[in-house]
């Protein structure tokens, strides 16, 4: 009797993580192909920069008592990876309000192998936690074969398995070390909501030095190692900023308050104040970002052919971080 109880649990379980996953999988499945724009909800929206962008992740599952949805989708060079993004839903609507507080301290700030804490692989870390809020923002880089195929957390290779699958099949070439930022929100007085964006990029496509170590720990971008690499530093400072600004057009989407916003004025990103109904934000965000890269892929375009020096294109690069 105590094992069909426990069964019949068990396939109540599995139906709902499943009935979970296909209301996300409506709008999406692997390998459909989107440009301009991914909606993940009625209300939240995100802007892609220009190109096509391939879905080849999709998952629901929980994390505690909080239930998660994901998708990532990655803008390609031929069977090369430019650039990955991963959008993630986690709904903490229930009546045991408690377990979901333990549940949401635990994904932010007690997971052993990531979190919104200091870290010695991570570049930066900034965080905003006062009541029932926490607003999080981190950079560092990224050894992508490591995180894909043998991560630290265990549990990891199942969760990336529409990765090397999709990889697998497709005959993807794996960039050695990216860059990645991370931006995370959850508010009780926006939303039952946690949102979180993954930006992941290949330097190498956007003007990043050519590396010579490709692991996490012997990479020029380690912060253990980039004091010796001026080049690298230099160009993790602009990744710092370009992050800073799309985590501002984060903000905006998903609803933060004033009194929510992270500071960025340490790195030379003024904080800007807003309505209570987020109508400036969008305007002043939205004119400023959404064509953030392609500002500096059009200005790179001036420089290969000569319409300007690369003083000149400096300084106007200079201009577009600040």
């Amino acid at each position: 009797m105590f094992s069909k109880i426990l069964l019949y649990f068990f396939l109540i379980i599995i139906m709902t993580v499943n009935a979970f996953a296909f209301t996300f999988s409506k709008h999406y499945k692997i390998g459909d192909q989107i440009e301009s724009e991914l909606r993940l909800n009625k209300k939240i929206s995100y802007k892609l920069e220009p190109g096509v962008w391939t879905v080849v992740r999709k998952d629901g599952w929980f994390y505690g008592d909080i239930k998660v949805r994901m998708i990532g989708i990655v803008k390609f060079s031929g069977d090369e990876i430019v650039s990955i993004r991963e959008f993630q839903e986690g709904n903490l609507s229930g009546s045991f309000q408690s377990e979901l507080n333990h549940s949401l301290r635990k994904y932010f700030y007690l997971d052993k192998y990531d979190g919104c804490y200091e870290r010695t692989e991570y570049t930066l870390v900034k965080v905003k936690s006062e009541g029932n809020f926490t607003n999080c923002f981190k950079v560092a880089h990224m050894d992508v074969r490591k995180e894909i195929f043998t991560p630290d957390d265990p549990e990891g290779v199942l969760w990336t398995k529409n990765y090397r699958k999709f990889i697998n099949e497709n005959n993807i070439k794996l960039p050695e070390i990216m860059l990645s930022s991370w931006h995370g929100f959850f508010s009780r007085t926006v939303s039952n909501n946690l949102y979180t964006v993954a930006h992941i990029d290949n330097p190498l496509y956007f003007e990043g030095p050519q590396h010579k170590f490709n692991t996490e720990d012997t990479s020029e971008y380690h912060p253990s190692n980039i004091s010796r690499y001026p080049k690298f530093k230099k160009y993790m400072n602009d990744f710092i900023k370009i992050s800073a600004n799309r985590h501002i057009d984060f903000e905006s989407v998903v609803g933060a308050k004033d009194s929510h916003l992270l500071d960025f004025t340490d790195i030379g990103i003024q904080k800007k104040k807003y309505s209570n109904t987020g109508k400036e934000k969008d305007i002043s965000v939205k004119e400023k970002n959404n064509n953030f890269i392609k500002q500096i892929t059009d200005l790179k375009k001036l420089l290969d052919e000569g319409v300007i020096t690369n003083e000149e294109f400096d300084q106007a690069k200079k201009k577009i971080l600040n």
